[in-house]
């Protein structure tokens, strides 16, 4: 049950993602991660209201499991923005698996909190982070060398036939030399080290859920808590941080409702399957909605990578893979 809880956790995010990165360009960051709450809010409200949760969840579990849920909530939406602001501003096949790292974040927590850990599940850590350096890392030598290398070797002049392969050789050199010239920073992908900054929160947020809120709450609360809080909280947030909260119109509701209602499906089923599974299995599996998004925008958005690029993404995927054995 747990592994197929946290399949449908891939795919809701994964998918969920995808969309959302549309709404990102139409209205912005800021304004879709408030209004996509919407959608799951209101079910979970009538669900919860109905069967009469509220009247005897205070009575029996307290206060402090709905605090935890509120830190987790406030790093879900620290780690949201920044999740979007990558997928917005940079290669969704890149940024995706790197914020699919958190997994590692919380196998480690997880650890640290008295799960055990195989040497099978330590080995697909270390894959990830090995995965992690190769996607991130551009070599600008080899593709340069490699559309040069498809021209002709000659190429014919008035004067006669010349040889291009020092010129070709010259060239490539120089672009590796303005890439070695350039500070470490800029030459790191655009939205690297905010994906890298979701990927620590998401991680430290299910380690949350898993071990401080779903074994009191249950599995539906904590994302109802999450439903309410993140519009709240960035709401009140907005004029310090100088962020319009306007409300959208036209098509953009329908990209916003099918990324919510997905976002909300994954979210459930990772908080049910948290207590059915250990929390490091259920983080690695749902880890694996990068495969996803790397898919769709791989049909849709036709976005071409350098092979160590997809290199590192395939080794990303096949640690995951080890850590979910």
């Amino acid at each position: 049950m747990g592994i197929l809880l946290g399949f449908i956790a891939a795919i809701g995010w994964g998918a969920g993602d995808f969309f959302v990165r549309g709404a990102t360009h139409v209205i912005g960051t800021y304004r879709s991660v408030i209004y996509m709450q919407l959608f799951g809010l209101l079910g979970l409200s009538i669900l919860l209201v109905g069967s009469g949760y509220f009247n005897h969840s205070l009575a029996q579990v307290g206060i402090w499991p709905w605090l935890w849920g509120l830190a987790a909530a406030a790093l879900n939406v620290g780690s949201s923005l920044a999740l979007y602001q990558a997928l917005k501003i940079g290669v969704v096949s890149i940024m995706s698996p790197v914020v699919a790292s958190y997994a590692v974040v919380t196998v480690i927590l997880s650890f640290l909190s008295g799960e055990s850990i195989s040497l099978i599940h330590a080995i697909g850590m270390g894959v990830v982070l090995i995965g992690i350096v190769c996607a991130v890392i551009v070599i600008p030598r080899l593709s340069r060398v490699s559309r040069i290398s498809r021209r002709e070797k000659y190429i014919n002049v008035i004067d006669g036939v010349v040889d291009v392969d020092s010129s070709v050789s010259a060239e490539s050199e120089n672009v590796q030399d303005t890439h070695e010239r350039q500070p470490f920073l800029k030459r790191l992908p655009r939205g690297l080290l905010i994906a890298l900054g979701a990927a620590v929160g998401y991680g430290i947020t299910f380690w949350i859920l898993g071990f401080r809120v779903t074994p009191y709450l249950g599995g539906i609360a904590p994302v109802w808590l999450i439903r309410l809080s993140t519009p709240i909280m960035l709401t009140l947030a907005a004029p310090l941080l100088r962020q319009g909260v306007a409300i959208p119109r036209g098509r953009v509701w329908w990209t916003l409702a099918i990324a919510g209602i997905l976002d909300t499906t994954a979210y459930i089923s990772y908080t049910i399957g948290v207590t059915v599974a250990q929390v490091a299995v259920m983080s690695v599996l749902a880890s694996l909605y990068s495969a996803v998004t790397v898919l769709l925008a791989s049909i849709f958005l036709h976005e071409r990578l350098h092979w160590n690029q997809w290199l590192g993404i395939g080794a990303i995927l096949v640690g995951v893979g080890l850590i979910n054995l």
